[in-house]
């Protein structure tokens, strides 16, 4: 005959039973929630991954011997999930990533007008560039000056990164610089107020003969005026042909590319994407473009993405000659995909045609006139003979 357990022995048992359950609970929350869509248990290797990456964690918690940052753990673990496509445009990017990726992109920022770069061997700040009519410039800075401090706080022990936040959250208000510079003894103090800027992205002037020349360094948001702005001005100057020199221009906004295509183009496509299940999206000027004067476009090997997608279009609308070396070859585009965190991933999802159906991709746009592309005076004037002798001819 069993024995009835007593009142201690019943609480054990309840006590078990809740374990039991909370255990199950987490169980269903772990595989339901924890694990990562796409990766549950229905494929054979989910569960055994999640455990050796628990088994690694703890191996590296009683093992290693510096400071562990979990959060750049964590951070890196998602980018080695992008980063396993195998694709060199999708990644995966943090919260502040994304927000300095942005800024680029839409061509406006907030800051004092400079880059910089943080020098390996001492963590010194040096100053690259300083953009005209910005709050640097206005100060005093000068390109090569190191910046030692930035309200007190010595800038050998920040990050870049630390350090644009620093001068980003004193938007309006005063800060002081301290530069050390060559050919003064004494450290220079240089009192600055950043403000929200924009990225310079085009370049127009009038060359002889009455050629504009017109250069985009990429596609931003703000370059859609920034062109309209200079193509407006050349034409006051009396301008009667134009040089649109894209050389060394990486890309950008898709969008930004089009609006200028639509500048220059009669009605029609711009550009069409296909999806890998292909279906299509197209990039459609509405309406002709009162563009009626001879154009040359310049290219080199650096010309790619949203630039060729602009000098495709050109070219396969006869509406301007192509002049330089093959471009690039980017003929697909990267759409971002928000999570709930405010971190990215930016994905590849569309392969890109020209008007005519041509994929550009890892082929790149053959010139009109070809011309040996580099970096030497030598080369870049010989392109710029090229296009000259081209409109001249016209």
């Amino acid at each position: 005959m069993n024995k009835r357990p007593d009142k201690t022995e019943r609480i054990k048992y309840f006590l078990g039973g809740v374990a039991a359950a909370l255990l199950a609970a987490a169980l269903l929350y772990f595989v339901f929630m924890i694990i990562p869509a796409g990766l549950t248990v229905s494929h054979p290797d989910s569960i055994q991954a999640i455990r050796k990456a628990k088994q690694i964690e703890r191996v590296v918690e009683r093992h290693y011997l510096g400071e562990i940052d979990e959060q750049a753990q964590t951070d890196l673990m998602f980018t080695g999930l992008v980063a396993g496509l195998g694709d060199q445009y999708s990644r995966y990017y943090t919260q502040d990533e994304y927000r300095e990726l942005r800024e680029k992109r839409q061509g406006e920022y907030t800051g004092i007008g400079i880059t910089f770069a943080q020098r390996t061997e001492d963590g010194a700040m040096i100053v690259l560039s300083v953009q005209e009519g910005s709050p640097a410039e206005a100060a005093g800075m000068r390109v090569d000056d190191i910046m030692r401090s930035v309200d007190g706080t010595d800038t050998s022990e920040m990050s870049t990164s630390d350090l644009i936040t620093l001068i980003q959250k004193n938007e309006g208000n005063e800060i002081v610089i301290v530069v050390s510079r060559e050919g003064e003894k004494d450290p220079v103090e240089l009192r600055v107020i950043p403000g929200n800027l924009e990225t310079v992205t085009v370049r127009g002037e009038l060359l002889a003969g009455r050629i504009g020349m017109i250069q985009i360094s990429q596609f931003a948001k703000v370059t859609v005026e920034q062109f309209r702005q200079a193509f407006d001005e050349l034409e006051q100057q009396g301008m009667k042909k134009l040089i649109l020199d894209l050389r060394g221009n990486g890309g950008g906004l898709v969008d930004s590319a089009c609006e200028i295509a639509g500048m220059l183009l009669p009605e029609g496509t711009i550009v069409y994407e296909e999806d890998k299940n292909g279906s299509r999206k197209y990039h459609e000027n509405s309406e002709d473009a009162e563009f009626d004067i001879p154009l040359a476009v310049l290219v080199d090997e650096n010309t790619a993405s949203a630039s060729e997608i602009l000098t495709g279009a050109i070219q396969d609308y006869g509406v301007g000659t192509i002049v330089g070396s093959q471009t690039f070859g980017k003929g697909i585009v990267q759409n971002i995909y928000r999570l709930s965190d405010g971190s990215v991933i930016q994905l590849t999802t569309t392969h890109y045609y020209t008007p005519d159906g041509n994929d550009i991709h890892e082929k790149g746009i053959t010139p009109d006139v070809a011309v040996a592309s580099g970096s030497s005076s030598e080369a870049v004037d010989a392109v710029m003979d090229a296009a000259l002798k081209v409109l001249n001819e016209m």
